[in-house]
C-alpha cells in the first residue's frame, strides 16, 4: 500500500472491493503490546457475506505473519476477522466491515 493510498483511507475509509477480483489479506498481529509471532499457529480468515453466512478460509503463515486470498463474488456489505489458534490460545481479532461492488465491465 502506498503512502498516498494509506492517507486516503485515513480520510475517506477504504475503497470498496470489486466482485470477481482476488485480494490478499495480511495479518501481523500483536499480543500484550508485543509483536505476535504466528509461526506454528493455525490462522483463519473469517468472512461474513451479505446473507449473514460466515465462511472460514485457511491462511498461510509466513515469516511470523499470515496471508489469505479471497475473491468476493456477490456485491454487498461484508465483515472480515481473523481467528488465531496457537499453544492453546484461541483469539478472534477485531472484525472489519468492507463493501464489495460489481466489477465494472
Amino acid at each position: 500500500m502506498s503512502l498516498t493510498t494509506f492517507a486516503n483511507e485515513l480520510m475517506t475509509g477504504p475503497a470498496p472491493l470489486t466482485t470477481n477480483s482476488t485480494y490478499l489479506f495480511q495479518l501481523n498481529a500483536s499480543k500484550d503490546e508485543q509483536w505476535w509471532d504466528l509461526t506454528g499457529a493455525s490462522v483463519y480468515l473469517l468472512v461474513t457475506d451479505p446473507t449473514g453466512a460466515t465462511t472460514s478460509y485457511n491462511a498461510n503463515v509466513v515469516n511470523g505473519g499470515a496471508t489469505c486470498q479471497y475473491t468476493p463474488t456477490v456485491k454487498g456489505s461484508y465483515i472480515r476477522a481473523w481467528e488465531v489458534v496457537q499453544a492453546g490460545i484461541v483469539a478472534y481479532l477485531q472484525p472489519v466491515p468492507f463493501l464489495v461492488i460489481n466489477s465494472p465491465s
